[in-house]
């Protein structure tokens, strides 16, 4: 505190600017770090759990083609026709592939990996039972296709459009997650900004209370001692005297009240008869203290005539008169 009130009134002011602007900063660097969090969450939401959806959906709708593809097939009435719904399925199924290669690249998790190797198997399964359907469908076994799919067909089938539903189900819950967390750290932002300012209007109105006592305590203090001086109360003792202007104000104010005293303790003693002052003027602009001197100097002259004209009687040289003329102030 005693740090605080020596420093010069222009430092303690700026200082309380340099804290609020420090605060400030604080709230906007906090602010910027924040959103610039949430928004790369963001795009990663958008990255890794939107935009793989739309991989997924494709997916679904190449697969559901794939199963369109080996229908007609199926139904194809001569091994002529084969070719060109061949030819569809391997269309559907590139798609299929595409789409899958792209949603993989956003999979990171242990949970996303083994759904792949999942769908992987079943796929993979499912396109081996396809191609054994159209190899039959081309050799004119019809009955051999039919029950491919009606057995193992429905199964694999299944199998498929079961790994798809998990996958969209994890990506599903994954995005939930992401949102969550992004709200979550958009409240918690949002209330270490209101704690920071609110502590920043707090320390600003500290800073000010603060410098405004450091200003006004010692100058109600001066005004209380000038009005003490007004009415010739000159018991003033000035202490804690701080190194700021408040405090040279101060320190001057305790050497005029020093030098006032001393000039009255002389006065005193010159009205009690006691005219071995030790009193010099402190400047040529001490008006009082050079005539204080002065006049303790001419009532010692006066009181040295009066003695000789005391002493001329007591003589009886009455011719003798004493030199007052000589008096600053005379006596008649």
């Amino acid at each position: 505190m005693n740090f605080f009130n020596n420093l010069k009134l222009g430092t303690k002011i700026t200082s309380g600017f340099f804290v609020v602007a420090i605060l400030a900063f604080a709230i906007g660097i906090v602010g910027i770090s924040r959103i610039k969090v949430i928004s790369n969450n963001d795009t990663e939401l958008y990255k890794e759990m939107t935009a793989p959806m739309s991989n997924v959906v494709n997916m679904a709708e190449s697969f559901q083609k794939i199963r369109v593809d080996l229908r007609d097939v199926l139904l194809a009435s001569n091994a002529n026709a084969i070719p060109e719904y061949e030819t569809k399925y391997n269309t559907d199924k590139e798609n299929f592939s595409k789409n899958y290669l792209a949603f993989q690249e956003t999979v990171h998790t242990n949970e996303g990996k083994a759904l792949c190797e999942k769908l992987d198997k079943s796929m993979t399964y499912f396109e081996q039972l396809v191609s054994q359907i159209i190899q039959l469908k081309k050799e004119n076994k019809d009955q051999q296709a039919f029950d491919i799919i009606k057995g193992e067909g429905v199964k694999a089938n299944a199998a498929v459009d079961e790994n798809l539903a998990e996958i969209i189900d994890m990506k599903e819950s994954l995005a939930k997650t992401t949102a969550n967390d992004n709200a979550a750290m958009a409240s918690s932002a949002t209330s270490l900004m209101i704690i920071i300012m609110i502590l920043g209007v707090l320390a600003a109105i500290g800073l000010g209370v603060l410098i405004s006592r450091a200003i006004t305590k010692p100058i109600s203090k001066l005004v209380d001692y000038s009005n003490r001086i007004a009415v010739g109360d000159i018991d003033i003792n000035i202490e804690n005297i701080t190194k700021d202007e408040i405090g040279d104000l101060m320190s001057a104010f305790k050497k005029m009240t020093e030098n006032i005293n001393e000039q009255v303790n002389a006065v005193e003693k010159i009205a009690s008869g006691d005219l071995n002052i030790n009193l010099s003027a402190k400047s040529d602009k001490d008006v009082l203290g050079k005539n204080i001197v002065l006049m303790a100097k001419t009532i010692e002259e006066l009181l040295t005539e009066i003695r000789k004209l005391i002493n001329a009687i007591q003589e009886g040289k009455l011719r003798i008169r004493g030199d007052f003329c000589k008096l600053q102030w005379g006596v008649e």
